[in-house]
């Protein structure tokens, strides 16, 4: 294995619009020392072409074709053919910036921990050719082992995205990705940070964040609803010990039976709000009062609760989000589940 490898692992489905843009930044790194690997997931556009003649231009190009499997399954095949010391994720339709690589190895040795945490921008079609030209000194804080699943779940200080990190080799070791389901990062956030003995956390915007309208990502549905409540559940299964954040985890999944009784028919509707009342037995612990009374009334009645908030939609989506743990906005495939047995 050559000294200081970097592994750049790029999943890749039906985005030819953005892919250019995309393995450009990357292969502009001014660290140059990488394998990039393109894994194109069984696309059906121009995806595929796009990746074979970046492999053919640049050596430290390699490119998997499969069979669509989702972006777990994509982002898993390739970690299996990672060689590098490091590891980076990029999504195919985003883009990063020229430094990320070497700014994030630097920090990574002179702190000598195992994860650095960094920035990023979201951008849009609109401003498709955004770079940020930050000549700042960045702030970079130094986060012990026993510290990293607080700033994740309670400050948000760590995003769930897998792309807003750069990772030393052994994070990833034996820990994959579930394939079939949404928000898959959520799945594995607290296996990553506890296989991290220590990280940085750096306000140094390094990643470019794309967000395309009408895209999974941002379509709340009964399949992405039940998947999150899935991950809920995961989290709150392995936080059993530390009642500070598994009260935190058990209040996002609160929130999320609340979204899903909205879109639900009438019969599961039933089970939902028994479900939901057995799940949170006393929500009015809950530290925020404005959250306690939102969970408060839909405990009693989801009838009152509606009918009192229904000309302030609005603001009650946006006190309802305060409950969700800032989880990302990753998708995949994932299927329907019954959580109320």
């Amino acid at each position: 294995m050559t000294a200081d490898l970097v592994s750049v692992i790029v999943p890749i489905y039906n985005v030819e619009k953005y892919l250019e843009r995309c393995i450009a930044s990357i292969v502009a790194q001014t660290w140059e020392n990488m394998e990039i690997i393109l894994v194109d997931d069984g696309s059906t556009d121009g995806s595929g072409a796009i990746c074979d003649k970046w492999g053919e231009r640049d050596g430290r190009v390699t490119v998997l074709h499969r069979k669509n499997g989702g972006l777990s399954d994509a982002r898993n095949a390739g970690l299996d053919r990672a060689a590098g010391d490091y590891i980076v994720f990029v999504d195919s339709d985003d883009y990063v910036d020229p430094v990320l690589v070497s700014y994030c190895l630097a920090v990574l040795k002179r702190k000598r921990v195992d994860m650095v945490v960094y920035g990023y921008h979201r951008v849009d079609d609109a401003y498709n050719d955004l770079i940020a030209c930050d000549v700042s000194k960045p702030r970079e804080e130094r986060v012990k082992k026993e510290d990293l699943q607080d700033l994740y779940l309670c400050a948000n200080k760590i995003p769930v995205a897998v792309w807003s990190k750069f990772y030393k080799r052994k994070v990833w070791e034996r820990l994959r990705f579930p394939v079939g389901r949404i928000y898959e990062d959520r799945f594995v956030m607290l296996d990553v940070l506890a296989n991290a003995d220590q990280a940085v956390i750096s306000d140094k915007k390094l990643y470019y964040y794309r967000r395309r309208p009408g895209s999974i990502t941002h379509v709340r549905n009964r399949k992405s609803y039940y998947d999150l409540l899935e991950s809920y559940r995961f989290d709150c299964e392995r936080l059993k010990k530390n009642r500070k954040l598994y009260n935190l985890v058990l209040s996002g999944y609160t929130a999320e039976l609340m979204g899903l009784y909205e879109i639900e028919t009438k019969r599961n509707r039933k089970k939902i709000l028994k479900h939901f009342r057995r799940t949170m037995k006393f929500p009015v612990r809950h530290g925020c009062w404005k959250t306690a009374i939102v969970l408060t009334l839909f405990f009693i009645h989801p009838g009152i609760y509606e009918w009192l908030f229904v000309e302030h939609r609005e603001e009650v989506r946006a006190l309802e989000r305060r409950l969700h743990i800032k989880y990302g906005d990753m998708p995949v495939q994932g299927d329907r589940r019954d959580f109320y047995s």
